[in-house]
């Protein structure tokens, strides 16, 4: 290579890593390994990244008002980096990274044999956000190298973002309703907070402990948490649609109504999955009120702002029913039926889970309408 193509490279090596990756910055790079022959076992560095991948894009998917990292396999960065490693000025690359306070977050999967037994080393460093650690994952009794592999990746996932793996883990648990895993992760996570009056990142926790008191139809705790969580933080918005619920779930109608009320005079351009939730509550509370006029109107806003909402729909039906329009009741019914199969809630709102009350004494109730299967190809 002579002197003006090097010269040339790495002058657009040096402009391209610098927007690349502080506009396009890769966030937590996952990097996968073996070491030495595994017994009886056959698995390649291929096989190795789908299945990390797997686990990880299957955490990402869970719907959440909280932002992703992002996951790269590798050194894999945008235009600027693959401009770099085709000139082998990866060091150059990295070092400008730093300079501009680029510190991505890092996760090292090992996997080898020790003593006749598989296990993973699961290593992670970053910036401010993710300290070191090493953590070995043993293979259990009747546990597949793939299983392994996916409970080493949940760790590694579950260290570099311990909300938004929580979240994932009450989300594949909802039916066996076995929250463990979530529980000692979100008790450790809140166990790194500082205890200050006022904490975006422990609001989120509290608020998902709240969810679980729902699960336990533990109304009053479920309340508790998420006044917490609204307290820890009074702009964590799904805290305050599930402390309405709380309150409909203790027959507070009128609490739960001015709450809704006053989230949507004050949050006009909320997010529509929000607004139209906020309003749905705010119609359960007025028809807990025997407002049905007022829950008519507020749901056919909620309707409105997003109509593929099925809980809005199936609350609506309530409400003809309580004016004595069976028809119009049966055939609103089924459109919440009919937009099942699209309806969509963030992870985070209570409302997804069950049903909204609006008569007294009413335990916590599933609903049946739930967030359609997340769809990959594998």
């Amino acid at each position: 290579m002579d002197l003006t193509t090097l010269t040339m490279i790495v002058m657009l090596a040096v402009a391209a890593v610098g927007f690349d990756t502080v506009w396009h910055p890769t966030e937590v790079i996952l990097q996968a390994s073996t070491a030495g022959k595994l017994d009886k076992i056959t698995i390649d560095q291929n096989m190795i990244n789908g299945i990390l991948r797997s686990e990880v894009d299957r955490i990402s998917a869970t719907p959440t008002l909280v932002g992703k990292p992002r996951v790269e396999l590798g050194r894999q960065g945008g235009i600027g980096m693959a401009i770099a490693t085709a000139a082998n000025l990866q060091s150059l690359a990295y070092a400008l990274q730093q300079d501009v306070g680029y510190r991505p977050d890092q996760i090292g999967v090992a996997l080898f044999s020790e003593n006749g037994a598989v296990k993973v080393l699961v290593t992670g460093s970053g910036g401010e956000r993710v300290t070191g650690f090493e953590q070995l994952v043993e293979q259990q009794k009747g546990e597949t190298v793939i299983d392994l592999l996916h409970r080493a990746a949940l760790i590694g996932m579950a260290r570099v973002d311990p909300y938004l793996t929580a979240l994932s883990l009450i989300q594949r648990h909802e039916t066996d309703q076995d929250f463990s895993d979530a529980e000692t992760l979100i008790t450790v996570a809140k166990g790194k907070i500082a205890p200050t009056p006022f904490s975006f990142d422990r609001s989120l926790f509290e608020n998902l402990q709240g969810i679980l008191a729902l699960f336990r139809g533990n109304q009053d705790d479920a309340h508790t948490w998420f006044r917490l969580a609204r307290a820890s933080n009074p702009d964590n918005i799904a805290a305050v649609l599930n402390l309405a619920f709380a309150d409909l779930q203790l027959d507070h109608y009128r609490e739960a109504g001015d709450r809704m009320e006053r989230l949507l005079h004050d949050t006009p351009d909320c997010d529509a999955t929000l607004s139209s939730t906020g309003y749905v509550t705010w119609a359960a509370a007025l028809l807990g009120m025997h407002d049905v006029n007022g829950a008519d109107q507020a749901l056919a806003k909620a309707i409105a702002i997003k109509p593929t909402s099925s809980i809005a729909w199936d609350m609506w039906s309530e409400v003809k029913r309580q004016k004595g329009d069976t028809v119009q009741a049966a055939r609103l019914n089924q459109q919440a039926l009919n937009v099942a199969d699209t309806f969509e809630n963030y992870a985070e709102i209570a409302a997804l889970y069950f049903r909204l009350t609006w008569q007294d004494r009413q335990p916590v109730m599933r609903s049946m309408f739930t967030n359609p299967a997340a769809k990959s190809l594998h």
